[in-house]
């Protein structure tokens, strides 16, 4: 079994966690002998959670454990918090965390957890601004499914939702939501609707462009180029929400597509950098990668008077954290030199307003160089020099000529 360093977290545990939110449906025996088999695995890292069983799940293993031989040390337990079913919102308030975990504890009868998450509504989801808006009151209201705008005199005064539950498993193993027939009606003064996004592609697509259900454009993962032979793409329209930097970085790749493809002859292919990376595997690693030769990513202050109110109510950072910030950078104007086409003329180093580009010479015995202001001081007694010479080899052929 391969075992994994957890940033922060357990050391040398599985890199198979064992999920137990099945186990309320075993018996105390049957539980004991399923974390035996684990650990006879080498699997020693068991994930909890309070809404598995609505915490049966922890009850179960707690009975269990001590059934099993094994000791408190050998395993890593991981909890998690913050999602209630019962009033189906997420909670991550002090009071809540703390009451859960003493819950959490009890039930599974340890003393500590190696582990501790926070649910989240949605992986895409910012824990900042989920917390954000979690203080400033906004409720986070699940399986209801708008179905009409109520009002009286032109004006908004409810949102009519209908109640809906997980359906039976498809054969992806996917629950669809379904109706039940309970409406309830969402007291407001203003409604957004803001339920999805779609490309629009308007007069680009003429016909040979291929898109996937949602809009996507299928092209070339390298090139970047579609169906239609003259249209590249990057950002949303290729990958569908993603970050910024996936945006500029197809930007990137798709200006040199264009380039070649506007002067006849070139390859989209032949000769570029694929930029295949070996990531990081930052859950096997000892010292931690968030700020291992670097400031900590500065914290933003926000102003509580503006919490409620649609003014932007983040707090400037000072001198200190703008410079700490900064200091983060990786250098994205970092120039990369193609040796295969670099002469090492040096006339980048001259026309560079910025003074940003500089030549180190990796053999300085190799041969000599002159800055591009002292060139006339070298190359004009050379010119001279070769000069005299072709007059020279001139009179002479004129000689012979005439004495011919």
């Amino acid at each position: 079994m391969k075992m994994i360093n957890v940033v922060n977290g357990p050391q040398n545990a599985s890199a198979v966690i064992l999920g137990c939110m099945r186990m309320p449906a075993l018996s105390v025996p049957q539980a004991a002998e399923m974390i035996r088999a684990a650990a006879a695995e080498g699997i020693n890292f068991f994930d909890h959670a309070t809404c598995y069983g609505d915490g049966e799940a922890e009850t179960r293993f707690g009975d269990a454990f001590p059934l099993t031989g094994l000791k408190r040390e050998d395993v890593y337990i991981q909890g998690k918090c913050g999602l209630h079913f019962d009033r189906m919102e997420f909670d991550w308030s002090r009071d809540d965390i703390l009451s859960s975990v003493d819950e959490i504890l009890g039930r599974l009868k340890t003393d500590y957890l190696d582990a501790l998450l926070l649910h989240r509504p949605d992986l895409l989801f910012d824990p900042e601004e989920v917390a954000e808006a979690m203080e400033e009151g906004v409720q986070f209201r699940y399986l209801n499914a708008p179905a009409e705008v109520v009002g009286t005199k032109g004006k908004v005064t409810g949102l009519k939702v209908e109640i809906m539950e997980l359906g039976e498993p498809d054969e992806k193993g996917r629950r669809k939501p379904v109706g039940t027939g309970k409406f309830e009606t969402i007291p407001v003064d203003s409604v957004i609707s803001s339920i999805g996004q779609v490309v629009d592609w308007g007069s680009l697509d003429v016909g040979d462009l291929k898109t996937n259900p949602k809009g996507i454009a299928l092209a070339d993962e390298k090139t970047r180029q579609t169906a239609q032979d003259d249209i590249f793409v990057g950002g949303d329209v290729y990958t569908g929400p993603k970050f910024a930097i996936d945006a500029i970085a197809a930007g990137r790749e798709g200006a040199e597509s264009l380039h070649r493809f506007v002067h006849e002859g070139q390859l989209l292919v032949r000769g570029r950098n694929l930029r295949h990376f070996d990531q990081l595997d930052k859950s096997n690693v000892v010292l931690p990668v968030d700020c291992f030769d670097r400031p900590a990513r500065q914290q933003v202050a926000h102003d509580p008077k503006k919490a409620k109110t649609f003014q932007n109510d983040r707090i400037t950072f000072t001198e200190e954290q703008v410079k700490a910030e900064a200091s983060r950078c990786l250098g994205c104007g970092a120039c990369e030199v193609d040796e295969n086409r670099c002469i090492g003329c040096g006339l980048c180093t001259t026309k560079c307003e910025f003074d940003a580009i500089h030549l180190h010479r990796t053999h300085p015995d190799a041969n000599k160089m002159r800055t591009a202001e002292q060139k006339f001081l070298y190359i004009g007694p050379y010119a001279v020099k070769r000069g005299v010479k072709i007059v020279k080899r001139a009179v002479v052929d004129t000689v012979k000529k005439l004495g011919d």
